[in-house]
């Protein structure tokens, strides 16, 4: 989770082998073209049969592989010091980590349409059935629609 700071900052502070780096977040221009390469990197694991245990290690091996690639991308400055140096210092798991920060900074308000969702999944089934959502009452029936528009009762 980044901090209020690094937000207004503009920076994400990613750690690699016990070192801080600061990478700029990316402008509305930028960031256009690397969700461009995050939506190819995504479109080519869709083919992999997730099923298939004999292809798990594939599978690791080419998200571990696209999320270091969409990282390097993200950091347009090189202060990350490039795929050379990432895959020298860095652990998958500071790769993920990296790559979480980076898609929160990418996008900041899905965590917030999630919560949305969620509430908006409470009031609906929390609200009282009415003439439009609810069951009709024994023997009642909906309205039928002519094509004047004028409405009939059936």
């Amino acid at each position: 989770m980044r901090s209020d700071e690094e937000i207004l900052a503009g920076e994400l502070v990613l750690r690699f082998d016990g070192e801080e780096k600061v990478v700029r977040e990316l402008r509305i221009k930028e960031l256009r073209a690397w969700k461009l390469q995050l939506t190819g990197a995504i479109g080519g694991i869709g083919n992999i049969d997730f099923s298939n245990p004999k292809e798990v290690p594939q599978i690791a091996g080419l998200i571990g592989d696209r999320m270091l690639d969409l990282v390097v991308a993200y950091d347009t400055a090189g202060s990350l010091g490039g795929k050379p140096w990432l895959e020298e210092h860095a652990t998958e798991a500071e790769i993920y980590r990296a790559f979480r920060s980076v898609l929160e900074a990418a996008f900041p308000f899905v965590g917030d349409l999630r919560g949305l969702a969620g509430q908006l999944q409470t009031l609906v089934q929390s609200a009282p059935p009415n003439s439009m959502n609810g069951p009709l009452p024994a023997g009642g029936s909906r309205p039928k629609v002519l094509k004047q528009g004028s409405r009939q009762a059936s």
